[in-house]
């Protein structure tokens, strides 16, 4: 029996007892109902995360307690074979358990759309239920075309999906090769820009630099960058959260402040206090941290890729990847220069709000009237 037997057979079996229950009314007006499939990253703050568009359209399929209960027990020899041999190396036994609670949540509904946030790491066997009595699945994809082939064995499970959502438009012409022509939107990752917001800044405080996360962060010339910056700038301390272990070694300046596991309250502190967010990457599609610097106003001195759909030239200084000079003089500019500083976190605030929440869902939104549009609407409904 195949891993993709085992799975239909449970849900098969789980879905033949199963109820579904009434919708609940949407926040934002819809032409069918919308359904997320998440997933929660515990190293975003609390107002961030690609899953808050649940708190804009739809609602999100949650597992049943039994289902949860059962997948601690009874499944868990099925999930973890799962797990083990999917192919897909995100795809973890709690991704199986959500795709049966999805299916189950199927049973009985016509004419949605199920949306998976996190498709790369959470779509495996539902795609084949994509036109179903009218469903319709749809998936959002984060990550870079380099990321694919040591990610999956095959992307063939996402052909049968109906559309694709990225997050940058350098996804566009790859994740069209995978799903189809026509078949691709960007609706652009969002902030919360009613919770990141400017701050009062501290007086008579050493000039602050930072640096927030892993992801795809060059952390190879991260610490040079560190180094040059403080040598050259004596009223200056250097930030950096969530950063390996073997950065952390490799930078020996007392001006240096390393942060991990720091609560919402502090991260939103540390933001607002920072004047200058310096983020070598090599290479990105969306990038939370610089949404939420934005948000509060600080300048950003980054590399050029996916990220360049959100920053423009009035808020941030984007270098080719590498340019560990050219990330060191633009961080100095802007530090011995108060009043273009101040511009441009000026100009960072707004382009914080032009990426708003409020307007991603509209944009994702106008993404679901085109799919719901092209929808052949079941038979049992009479269209």
């Amino acid at each position: 029996m195949t891993v993709k037997q085992m799975f239909d057979m449970t849900a098969d079996l789980l879905s033949a007892g199963s109820n579904p229950t009434g919708t609940t009314a949407l926040s934002h007006p819809l032409p069918c109902p919308v359904y997320f499939v998440s997933h929660r990253y515990q190293n975003h703050a609390g107002p961030s995360g690609y899953d808050r568009f649940a708190d804009y359209l739809g609602e999100s399929v949650t597992a049943p307690r039994w289902l949860d209960h059962l997948g601690r027990s009874v499944l868990r020899p099925m999930t973890k074979l799962v797990e083990w041999y999917n192919g897909s190396f995100e795809y973890s036994r709690h991704d199986c358990l959500r795709e049966i609670a999805t299916r189950l949540h199927m049973s009985g509904r016509q004419d949605a759309i199920y949306h998976f946030l996190y498709a790369e790491k959470s779509l495996r066997y539902l795609g084949p239920m994509n036109r179903r009595g009218g469903l319709r699945i749809i998936g959002s994809f984060h990550h870079c075309a380099f990321k694919y082939p040591t990610y999956f064995r095959s992307t063939e499970h996402f052909r049968a999906i109906e559309h694709a959502v990225v997050v940058s438009r350098i996804q566009i012409e790859h994740m069209e090769s995978i799903v189809g022509p026509g078949k691709v939107s960007f609706v652009p990752y969002a902030v919360d820009a009613s919770y990141f917001v400017p701050g009062e800044r501290v007086s008579n405080r050493p000039l602050r630099c930072t640096c927030v996360g892993q992801h795809l962060r060059d952390f190879e010339n991260l610490p040079a960058i560190i180094k040059t910056l403080l040598s050259a700038e004596r009223d200056l301390e250097f930030y950096v959260v969530g950063a390996p272990s073997k950065v952390r070694q490799s930078v020996e300046f007392d001006r240096v402040v390393w942060k991990q596991g720091i609560s919402d309250a502090e991260y939103l502190d540390l933001l607002q206090q920072t004047d200058v967010l310096v983020l070598p990457l090599i290479d990105s599609t969306s990038v939370t941290t610089v949404n939420e610097a934005l948000g509060c106003g600080v300048p950003i001195v980054t590399n050029r890729g996916g990220v360049s759909d959100y920053l423009n030239d009035a808020c941030s200084i984007e270098l080719t990847t590498g340019d560990v000079a050219g990330m060191v003089d633009a961080t100095l500019a802007l530090l011995r220069d108060d009043r273009r500083r101040n511009t441009m976190g000026l100009a960072a605030r707004q382009q914080g709000l032009e990426l708003d929440w409020s307007r991603s869902a509209a944009k994702m939104a106008d993404v679901y009237r085109q799919v719901y549009d092209g929808m052949p609407r079941s038979e049992s409904r009479g269209h």
